[in-house]
């Protein structure tokens, strides 16, 4: 588990130990990735749309291997979608979508 601190490092639980990955590992099956709580399939989906960035990790002729997350790009994506849906044009927009969830909570 991550805890975002207030100097904006993350630390791991109980150890205190400051980490800044560069990369994240895709979430298994069920899980959400622990930075931004994406669940795997939307991890998934921004790559195949090459909106976030990965690297494979595998040995030559293995089927298998580890997919893992370039840490920057997934954070700028998510930055940018918060700009884009919290400047003036878009909060009509936002306001409408939360109202929209909320009704169907």
């Amino acid at each position: 588990m991550l805890n975002q601190t207030s100097t904006n490092a993350f630390t791991r639980s109980g150890t205190g130990a400051p980490t800044n990955p560069e990369f994240l590992r895709v979430p298994a099956p069920g899980q959400a990735e622990p930075l931004s709580g994406l669940r795997r399939n939307v991890v998934y989906d921004l790559l195949r749309s090459g909106k976030v960035r990965s690297v494979l990790i595998r040995k030559p002729g293995a089927v298998r291997g580890v997919r893992l997350i370039e840490t920057a790009s997934l954070l700028g994506y998510l930055r940018q979608l918060a700009d884009e849906q919290n400047d003036d044009g878009g909060n009509k927009t936002l306001r409408a979508e939360i109202a929209k969830e909320a009704d169907h909570a």
